[in-house]
């Protein structure tokens, strides 16, 4: 579909979520957040909103997933979760399609928001170590959808700020995705002292 019917399709599941109380926050990523010309699949990051599970005990066992159930009571969805990924298909009013949502929390947000936006090949360089080509400054890892500094989890509530503790002029998803990775390298800034 073309991006300006993407955005208006991609608002109105978002408002539905939204209205359904099923999330925090919820944005668009992928293609679409990178305003291509044509969007496959509508891509989106979301914050779901817990419930606590109580036992018979009146102790808390868990929690469920506000996203999933509301998706699952709701006959505009059909889709299947796979970690924190959520895919399917989607029939909002007569508007049939594909997505996908990668269910996040706070304390990701931003790196969420960043993978799953893309470009795929600008995301590996920018994980890559910065000894090896790349754009992660010594001491950082990425792994298991979860950003790490000598072992200690890192807390990036958005992109710009992911961008800064990695010492990288921010692009926006636009501009990303016209870069070649051949120029990635030019948007270091050197880093100085021991980071």
């Amino acid at each position: 579909m073309f991006y300006l019917d993407a955005i208006a399709r991609a608002n109105r599941m978002i408002n539905v979520l939204l209205d359904g109380q099923s999330v925090h926050r919820v944005n668009t990523a992928g293609a679409l957040r990178m305003e291509a010309a044509e969007i496959d699949n509508l891509a989106f990051v979301a914050i779901p909103v817990l419930y606590p599970v109580i036992s018979l005990f009146g102790e808390t066992t868990g929690h469920a997933d506000g996203l999933v159930d509301f998706m699952r009571s709701n006959s505009m969805f059909s889709f299947r979760v796979d970690g924190d990924m959520i895919s399917g298909s989607y029939d909002l009013y007569g508007d049939i399609g594909d997505f996908s949502i990668l269910r996040s929390d706070k304390d990701r947000w931003g790196v969420d928001l960043f993978r799953m936006t893309g470009p795929q090949s600008f995301v590996e360089w920018f994980f890559t170590p910065r000894d090896r080509g790349g754009a992660a400054p010594r001491g950082y890892a990425f792994s298991d959808g979860r950003l790490s500094k000598w072992g200690d989890l890192v807390t990036v509530e958005d992109e710009r700020s992911l961008f800064s503790i990695f010492g990288v002029r921010y692009l926006s998803p636009k501009m990303r995705r016209q870069y070649k990775p051949s120029s990635y390298k030019t948007l270091l800034y050197p880093i100085r002292g021991n980071v």
